[in-house]
């Protein structure tokens, strides 16, 4: 399969695997305190699921994630005018050619992909999956999902890095949040801008000082 256009991109090492660090302090991801605080409610009747259909959880969670995980990377590949390969699955492709025609018609630029980032002033750390330049040169975030919905705690989480990217850059997000979601089934392609965050951001950091809260209390009790 064809390429994306190669751009200046920067790529960043990813979620790093020993954490996030302000000096040699670790500190909290925001995935991680987002996960403390969402309801899972739709998980325990997922795990209940498939307890029922004689299947553990991890023979159950491949294929719901993989189609994802293919599309992500096909993305990723993408965005840094690499050639995506040619994947096995019909919803695979569904879902990455959709995310392309967008993508082109939307005219983005890519400044960052996967970069770890550390805000002082609130103490958390977080990798966006994109920091993009829309049509007008203004600074925005893309965030790519598999799921079958979108849920409150992707706008927490996304949220969060716009949080954490005008901290890094001292630059407004004023082109706002694409969220871009690929179904776990099918790799249906489904769009969502949101031109600011703002009561996300401001819950999300409810979260984030409720987390160290939780810890300490916890301490207490042992």
């Amino acid at each position: 399969m064809t390429s994306g256009t190669p751009e200046t991109v920067a790529r960043g090492g990813g979620r790093p695997r020993r954490g996030y660090y302000i000096g040699d302090v670790r500190v909290p991801a925001s995935t991680t305190i987002t996960s403390r605080y969402k309801e899972s409610g739709g998980l325990l009747y997922w795990a209940n699921q498939v307890g029922l259909d004689g299947k553990t959880l991890d023979e159950a969670r491949e294929p719901a994630t993989s189609i994802g995980t293919v599309v992500h990377g096909m993305v990723e590949s993408f965005l840094h005018g690499e050639d995506v390969g040619e994947p096995k699955t019909i919803e695979a492709v569904t879902g990455f050619e959709s995310f392309r025609d967008w993508w082109e018609a939307s005219k983005f630029t890519v400044e960052h992909t996967e970069v770890p980032i550390v805000s002082e002033t609130h103490r958390f750390g977080g990798t966006p999956d994109a920091i993009m330049r829309d049509s007008k040169s203004r600074l925005c975030l893309g965030d790519w999902k598999t799921s079958n919905g979108i849920y409150p705690d992707y706008l927490w989480q996304i949220g969060s890095y716009g949080l954490l990217v005008e901290e890094w850059l001292g630059e407004p997000l004023e082109g706002g949040f694409h969220l871009a979601r690929f179904s776990k089934e099918h790799g249906d392609f489904e769009h969502r801008h949101y031109g600011e965050l703002d009561d996300a951001a401001a819950l999300f950091l409810m979260y984030r000082e409720a987390y160290d809260l939780d810890k300490r209390v916890a301490k207490r009790a042992k």
